[in-house]
């Protein structure tokens, strides 16, 4: 399996889910911004060669005591939400990372609200598919920037199955691809995007 694909950091911009606005009592968020398609955002739209993203929601004022729920789907597509507390005159970044966001809801009323992005989290890569076989040598991934990261395991049935890896040269090879179906990167903010070859060894049986 050999392949070569580009992925972007992520965007800045801190109304691209929902331009700033009020809420007069607990309730839902006007999806509103620049990346909302359809009445939701997919990062699949938004960005180039990315699966899921972490994302932002903020106030220019003290929002300390609501608790703000985003709605969506992960990487796999299924149903996921989280909730985050909200802080006083700032943006608080999920933990998740989201395919797609189809609501943000708040449990009191708040002032100038907003949710997007602020450049600084992180973006997931597709998921790669693998073969279900042992490899006989490492997969090799490599990208034309040095902080690439790679810190997500293998996909699989088998939560107690993940690879070990090890970098020579800004080069991330990775071992122990047992019995996985696929893996997935992580990328940080940087100079991105960047070119990802991804190049799997033959395998035995």
């Amino acid at each position: 399996m050999h392949t070569k694909f580009v992925i972007d950091t992520q965007i800045t911009d801190a109304g691209g889910i929902a331009e700033v606005q009020d809420l007069v009592a607990a309730g839902d968020l006007v999806l509103d911004g620049a990346w909302i398609v359809g009445g939701i955002f997919d990062v699949r739209i938004t960005y180039s060669g990315v699966g899921a993203s972490q994302i932002i929601v903020g106030s220019d004022d003290d929002v300390s005591g609501v608790l703000f729920t985003v709605h969506g789907t992960d990487i796999f597509g299924n149903p996921m939400t989280e909730s985050i507390n909200g802080i006083n005159a700032n943006s608080v970044t999920t933990n998740e990372y989201f395919q797609t966001v189809t609501r943000i809801s708040a449990d009191d009323a708040a002032t100038n609200v907003y949710a997007g992005s602020d450049g600084s989290g992180n973006v997931y890569s597709p998921i790669i598919a693998l073969n279900d076989r042992s490899a006989t040598g490492p997969t090799v991934y490599t990208s034309t920037e040095l902080d690439f990261g790679l810190i997500m395991g293998p996909l699989n049935s088998n939560p107690s199955i993940y690879f070990s890896g090890y970098s020579v040269d800004g080069i991330e090879y990775i071992e122990s691809l047992i019995n996985c179906t696929g893996v997935v990167f992580s990328v940080g903010s940087g100079s991105g995007p960047y070119t990802v070859e991804i190049s799997q060894r033959d395998y035995s049986y």
